[in-house]
């Protein structure tokens, strides 16, 4: 799907319009089938934070509230999948001297596709040689 985004979106530039709004965005993939999008802006407070060794081959992160490991972090590859690593709150404190909290970024509302997302089957004959 994401080579039919690229495509429509190169195709709306080459034609002569611009991206520059998160609106011409949506413009330029309305007509996509079965595609829905939405604006993710993060608010960054720009404060030094250390980083943790091997963090960057880490995807899937939670932040149990209602466990043993509350306060921790847990991180792994994939969701349900791979080993988990778990980061104390000691271990967390030592990267930096303020608190982190659960980032909550801008989100607009994601929009409704016009068309719907059509997979075509392949048909396959079988022949019976009996």
């Amino acid at each position: 799907m994401h080579k039919k985004i690229a495509h429509t979106i190169k195709r709306y530039i080459h034609i002569g319009h611009n991206l520059d709004e998160v609106e011409k965005i949506q413009t330029a993939i309305t007509d996509l089938g079965g595609t829905s999008i939405a604006n993710l802006e993060p608010i960054h407070d720009n404060h030094h934070v250390k980083t943790i060794a091997s963090i960057t081959q880490l995807f899937y992160f939670e932040r149990p509230t209602d466990d043993d490991y509350t306060g921790y972090i847990k991180a792994r590859c994939l969701p349900h999948i791979g080993p988990c690593t778990q980061f104390s709150p000691f271990e967390i404190s030592k990267f930096t001297t303020i608190p982190i909290n659960k980032p909550t970024p801008n989100i607009t509302p994601h929009s409704i596709p016009k068309k719907p997302w059509i997979f075509p089957l392949s048909q396959v004959q079988v022949k019976n040689y009996n």
